[in-house]
């Protein structure tokens, strides 16, 4: 059974000082969906910030490894989470950072025929002034889930890659978040376009007929690849 796209939608919040937690309701999960992921993203304003928390229906979500971009004084981050067997109907997305933070964004992209205990890989991250491309290792079946974050006002994607969902939040610095997919295969990569620095991740989903075995991935970056391995139980 291959993963596909169930839902998507966002939220965003910011000021000056902005919020250390962003909550929104939800309510296009349905039954069908069997797989969540929720997107993060936000403007640090000069100081590094944490992405500690999402929580979907009051049940915590996994979080994997962060991307920040500090080459710049608005630094940027983003992270993926994700839960299997969300509940369905309208519920509240949860999103805290460790202080406050100017600009935030966060959202979700649900999926049907995900494999409920085997997870598809590590997720990737990369950062890159104006361009941020991110190669992973997938499968046929699978899907590719993204999400990046510049202090913009806009994203472009690369051909192959399908918008989820896009929030801009400009009420004390300028931040976007792009959250995007794309089908599994032996290669696959996603590509932002952005007018800034900028930072991002993308995650490999395995299908519900998938086996746990070894799987890898890789980072692409200014011609630079980083392969790494990881051997999942």
């Amino acid at each position: 059974m291959a993963v596909a796209f169930e839902a998507a939608s966002s939220g965003n919040g910011g000021g000056n000082p902005g919020p250390s937690s962003l909550t929104t309701s939800f309510t296009v999960i349905t039954a069908a969906a069997d797989f969540l992921t929720g997107q993060a993203g936000w403007g640090q304003g000069g100081a590094t910030r944490t992405c500690d928390s999402m929580t979907y229906a009051a049940v915590s979500m996994t979080g994997l490894t962060a991307a920040a971009n500090t080459a710049g004084f608005v630094d940027v981050g983003s992270r993926i989470f994700w839960l299997a067997a969300p509940a369905a109907g309208a519920n509240n997305m949860v999103t805290t950072w460790n202080t406050t933070v100017n600009s935030v964004q966060h959202g979700f992209q649900s999926f049907t025929g995900a494999h409920q205990t085997v997870q598809g890989g590590t997720v990737v991250n990369g950062t890159g002034t104006t361009v941020v491309s991110l190669v992973v290792t997938s499968e046929t079946d699978g899907m590719v889930v993204g999400v990046a974050t510049n202090n913009a006002v806009a994203t472009s994607i690369s051909t192959g890659d399908t918008e989820s969902w896009e929030n801009e939040n400009n009420s004390e610095e300028n931040c976007a978040t792009n959250a995007s997919r794309q089908a599994g295969a032996a290669s696959v990569t996603m590509d932002w376009t952005t007018a800034t620095q900028a930072c991002g991740s993308a995650w490999p989903i395995a299908p519900a007929g998938a086996a746990a075995a070894a799987v890898g991935h890789g980072a692409l970056l200014g011609g630079v690849r980083n392969v790494r391995l990881g051997m999942l139980n």
